[in-house]
């Protein structure tokens, strides 16, 4: 092959082999064709060819409208009802296109011509919707309301139609389908009349497995508010927590009790009980991955600490209704026998002897007397019963009742705090103490999230729902109590992983190769079913806008079609 030496558009001189007469243009393009494009250079031609593509696809409803024209002049050739010409008008446009510089084979340039389609043939359903109907309102205009359903079907292509059945549906996708597809070509026109007709009912279904998919993952109402409040507290749950399908939480089940995968599991039920303890210490400033009695003992003295302050910081006013509450007492204790009587009267002579007169002239116990005063009265009543237990526990309360009433209003918030700090840790602390104890299992500083609604209801009796540990115990009850002694326990557990075990064995002797990738596969669906981050994606995913995707679709399928 001769060696030609040719001056490239660069300017510089390449040495190339051609065939024998090649001419100077021929040349020039093989160089051209071997030197790297500069990037903004690709961009031009990118856009170039995309815009060529839309004229194209402006041309294509240009030529279907000339396909009569070109029918005769096949005719008057003696061709017969041909579209000879028709197609090699179309075959022009692309030639035409790519004398210009357009590359035909490009994929700018096919997304160009079928979005220039898709946007020429948008209105196709509602003109042919729009010119049916005024006909039938000239025409036969009682037969308009009959006609409605499959016009409205016509105009969206099959996607909606109110009123109308399936069938209906399928005939008004076909008959835009086709009329689509034939705007862009028509020898196309059944084939786009057939994916027409079949969109409505593949939507249908598609729709139906979607719902199905749909149900099983995404909460719904008070459960979805309950999961993304769990999340914002930092619960990392994941999607088998939050999800509502019986399926998605039969899986994770499996999973979870498999071996292997099963670590993944306790993994995961491990953090979040981690979570959940941190969660609720944190309601009483004790807030750790366990609650051992280190930590709740750390609490209790940081809580009595902040009380005996409060107590110092301010004195007992002795009120009248504190003093008719002593009153009351002191009769009481003149019905009971002697020995309690006694105790009784003894503690209201020392309580009363106490008082001394303020600067102010008020009479008042000091903050620190009176704080050990109801302390020792507490402790007497722990051991007392019956009516002495009664009466101790009232003038206990009579007493701390005139102290809140005495307090300043600085201190006043902050013992309110305290209290409802103490009363949570005292809701909490008999659980921990039987899980000390080893009982049904449990370990050393969780928190039992099966109990916890129980001790709350037991505690808050008069207001469950605006106890602080109220929120934490529903999510505790949903997403960490085990039920697994509710589906069969370790009978079931074993049952099926011998069932596993056999799949496997068998599965590993007739395709080992899929066999060694189902146990990684299993592992990292217990991952998925357990990450947060997904479940968060879940709860936050909007769903789409189904109008306007299906219109999209109707639009797009039949004129696909076409190419």
């Amino acid at each position: 092959m001769p060696v030609y030496t040719v001056q490239g558009p660069d300017g510089k001189t390449y040495d190339i082999e051609g065939p024998a007469g090649a001419t100077a243009d021929q040349l020039e393009q093989v160089i051209t064709s071997q030197q790297p494009k500069s990037t903004m250079r690709g961009i031009a031609e990118g856009v170039g060819n995309l815009a060529a593509g839309a004229v194209r696809g402006a041309g294509s409803i240009g030529a279907t409208l000339l396909a009569p024209v070109d029918i005769a002049r096949d005719a008057l050739a003696g061709k017969g009802l041909s579209l000879e010409s028709n197609r090699q008008r179309r075959a022009d446009m692309d030639a035409a296109l790519g004398s210009l510089g357009a590359d035909t084979d490009s994929w700018a340039y096919k997304g160009g011509k079928l979005a220039g389609e898709i946007a020429g043939t948008a209105g196709t359903g509602g003109a042919i919707a729009n010119v049916a109907g005024r006909g039938l309102v000239t025409v036969a205009p009682q037969l308009l309301p009959r006609a409605q359903p499959l016009l409205s079907a016509i105009q969206s292509g099959g996607m909606s139609a109110p009123g109308a059945g399936l069938l209906t549906r399928t005939a008004g996708g076909a008959i835009t389908g086709g009329a689509t597809a034939a705007t862009v070509n028509p020898e196309d026109a059944i084939s786009g009349a057939l994916a027409g007709g079949a969109m409505p009912g593949v939507v249908r279904g598609l729709g139906a497995v979607g719902s199905a998919i749909g149900r099983q993952l995404r909460p719904g109402g008070e459960s979805a508010q309950l999961a993304q409040k769990a999340l914002d507290m930092g619960a990392p749950l994941g999607i088998a927590d939050v999800a509502e399908g019986k399926f998605t939480k039969a899986v994770r089940s499996v999973l979870n009790d498999a071996p292997l995968t099963g670590g993944i599991g306790a993994a995961q039920n491990e953090a979040k009980q981690k979570w959940f303890n941190r969660a609720v210490g944190e309601v009483f400033d004790a807030a750790d991955d366990k609650l051992t009695p280190q930590v709740m003992d750390a609490a209790k003295q940081k809580m009595g600490a902040e009380f005996d302050r409060i107590w110092s910081n301010n004195a007992l006013k002795v009120d009248n209704q504190l003093l008719n509450t002593l009153s009351k007492t002191r009769a009481n204790a003149s019905m009971l026998p002697k020995a309690e009587r006694t105790r009784i009267l003894s503690m209201l002579d020392d309580l009363e002897g106490q008082v001394v007169q303020a600067a102010d002239g008020s009479m008042i116990i000091p903050g620190e007397v009176a704080n050990r005063y109801q302390s020792s009265i507490r402790k007497a009543s722990e051991s007392a019963q019956g009516f002495l237990k009664n009466d101790l526990t009232n003038l206990r309360k009579d007493v701390i009742g005139a102290f809140n009433r005495s307090v300043s209003p600085d201190d006043a918030a902050a013992l309110a705090l305290n209290q409802k700090k103490y009363k949570a840790f005292k809701t909490v602390e008999p659980l921990l103490n039987k899980g000390e104890l080893g009982v049904a299992g449990r370990e050393a500083g969780d928190v039992p999230a099966a109990l916890l609604p129980g001790a709350v209801l037991q505690s808050y009796k008069s207001n469950p729902a605006g106890s602080p540990l109220a929120e934490l115990s529903k999510m505790g009850s949903k997403y960490l109590v085990d039920r697994t002694p509710q589906t069969g326990g370790s009978l079931r557990a074993g049952i099926q992983n011998s069932a596993i075990g056999a799949a496997l064995g068998l599965g590993a002797m007739s395709n080992p190769l899929v066999a060694a990738a189902v146990v990684p596969s299993a592992m990292g669906l217990n991952q998925v079913l357990g990450a947060p981050m997904l479940a968060r994606g879940l709860l936050s995913a909007n769903v789409p806008q189904m109008p306007g995707l299906l219109t999209a679709t109707q639009r797009t399928v039949p004129v696909l079609t076409a190419q």
